[in-house]
């Protein structure tokens, strides 16, 4: 075995070895070069960093869309009258659609039509925005301002 690795090292051409060898020594001396300049950029990916993205939104939307859906349907049976209730699940459930269209979309278009496939996502990534907005902020009952100023959290029923 050790007599074919060494046949094999005499049969490659000195010429060839040198370059290697001077190449590899020139990529080293631009590396300790570069090296302490402040210059010196660092790539990033911004593609990598959006499918990582998409991956946690597939790894986390069962939990959210059970959750959605029994805060949804909680909402409904509540004692308390929630007024358009069905206006809050229709953005619910919208909100719900654009996420795993947006999922769906990405995970089977993104080798074929990437720069369509990432503007299509971006655009069902505001829609869940908006949605997101609508629930935090504009559904009715939403929990009170007092809550934050330490007083007991009440839901309270605006005027339309």
């Amino acid at each position: 075995m050790k007599n074919r690795i060494r046949n094999a090292i005499r049969n490659i051409p000195r010429a060839e070895v040198q370059a290697a060898v001077l190449s590899t020594h020139d990529k080293f001396q631009e590396f300790i070069e570069r090296d302490g300049q402040a210059d010196t950029k660092m790539d990033v990916d911004t593609d990598l960093m959006f499918e990582c993205l998409i991956y946690l939104n597939a790894f986390y939307f069962p939990v959210f869309g059970i959750c959605e859906t029994i805060m949804t349907a909680a909402k409904y049976n509540s004692i308390v009258d929630t007024p358009d209730i069905v206006q809050d699940a229709a953005v619910a459930f919208t909100k719900l659609s654009a996420e795993l269209i947006k999922m769906v979309i990405y995970k089977r278009f993104k080798n074929v039509r990437r720069k369509i496939t990432t503007a299509i996502v971006v655009f069902f990534t505001f829609v869940t925005f908006a949605a997101l907005i609508y629930q935090l902020f504009l559904q009715k009952p939403i929990m009170s301002e007092g809550a934050h100023s330490g007083q007991p959290r009440t839901l309270t029923k605006h005027a339309n």
